[in-house]
């Protein structure tokens, strides 16, 4: 099943006539319905930005949350200067999940930032076995986004970060970036950013390879590069001038595989956001293509819950793909919603997060 009831025509485009699937998405094919009961959100907060990552038989979710304005569910504007981070756990991938701590409170990050959109993701050692445990995040400052930092933490207890440092990535490098470590010491990062080919947009997706993370501490300018070229000597690894937001990003099947929202809707020429599937070849790490035609879905359309009731939502965004470390296969998709206006099952309630079953799916090589 598709997440969202689709009502827009899709007119034909360079991205969707080259999608690997046509007319079918197998993603949402392997979804069921999402638990209402399970959904992540707090009285008079919005909740936005999940990861999620397995430590033994815990599920731990990293999410972030900023104060609503009463009586106005879709102003999210606060996220600017009010937002924090969230850790909560569960035994069960789709919840009901507890809130455990703020890890950049026991790790001592300044309090007068505001941290948003926060990744969790293993640090390896060249043996494979995990050495630690990376939560970065971009922090704001007087209204602007200042830069990304990151804690550490060898076992996910709560309390147990370490090590805050600013220099991952700065904003001129990266934006929202999404990242992957190696055992090699090696890096691949996907982020928001501008092609200077296009005029507009900063939305442009753009990729990196960092050979030793560790090299160049205090300089990550040196330490990514520049950004990956394309195959058609560009930097948007996306096709032509097409735009993103939010972009996860995993490893599977010799394949780097991407989920994010479509913001002007120039994939699927129904200008309106929609949530797609992307990917490419490890060895490349650029040029991403449709892995199907098919939309998972339309943000601002509804979502059918398991217990039978169906709820609008305003804004769709941040998608987060879990895998199963063990066995490769997705278990799980996320994704941050703010209900519209006045129709609220819970009048207090804003942005949460919606947790959808996948059953055990793997991508298709191509």
């Amino acid at each position: 099943m598709v997440l969202m009831m689709l009502a827009v025509p899709l007119l034909a485009t360079e991205s969707m006539d080259n999608a690997l699937f046509k007319g079918t998405n197998p993603l949402g094919d392997a979804m069921g319905k999402p638990v209402f009961a399970n959904r992540v959100f707090q009285h008079g907060y919005h909740c936005w930005d999940p990861s999620l990552i397995k430590k033994g038989d815990t599920y731990h979710l990293f999410y972030s949350r900023w104060n609503m304005v009463e009586g106005k569910v879709n102003d999210v504007t606060h996220w600017m200067t009010t937002s924090e981070i969230v850790h909560a756990t569960s035994k069960n991938i789709l919840g009901p999940y507890t809130n455990v701590e703020n890890p950049a409170l026991t790790a001592e990050v300044n309090h007068d930032w505001s941290l948003h959109n926060p990744k969790i993701t293993p640090e390896y050692n060249p043996d494979g076995s995990i050495k630690r445990y990376i939560l970065y995040f971009i922090n704001v400052r007087k209204g602007a986004i200042a830069g990304t930092s990151w804690l550490y933490s060898d076992d996910l207890a709560p309390g147990s970060w370490y090590g805050h440092h600013e220099e991952l990535v700065k904003e001129a490098k990266f934006n929202n970036p999404a990242l992957l470590f190696y055992p090699d010491g090696s890096a691949y990062g996907l982020s928001k950013g501008k092609d200077p080919a296009y005029p507009g947009t900063q939305r442009h997706l753009l990729a990196y390879r960092a050979k030793d993370f560790s090299a160049y501490p205090g300089e990550p300018e040196k330490r990514w590069g520049a950004p990956l070229p394309n195959g058609r000597g560009t930097i948007n690894q996306l096709p032509g001038d097409v735009d993103h937001e939010d972009a996860c990003l995993w490893e599977m099947n010799g394949q780097y595989h991407t989920i994010m929202t479509d913001m002007s809707g120039r994939a699927t020429g129904g200008k309106k956001k929609a949530v797609m599937h992307w990917f490419t070849d490890v060895k490349s790490g650029t040029d991403y293509r449709l892995y199907s035609d098919v939309p998972l879905g339309y943000v601002g359309d509804s979502v059918t819950f398991e217990e039978g009731n169906t709820e609008r939502y305003y804004r769709m965004e941040r998608p987060y793909v879990y895998v199963n470390s063990e066995t490769g296969e997705v278990e799980a998709f996320l994704l941050a919603c703010i209900p519209r206006e006045g129709s609220q099952s819970v009048p207090t309630e804003g942005a949460g997060i919606i947790i959808w079953p996948v059953d055990d799916w793997s991508p298709e090589a191509e």
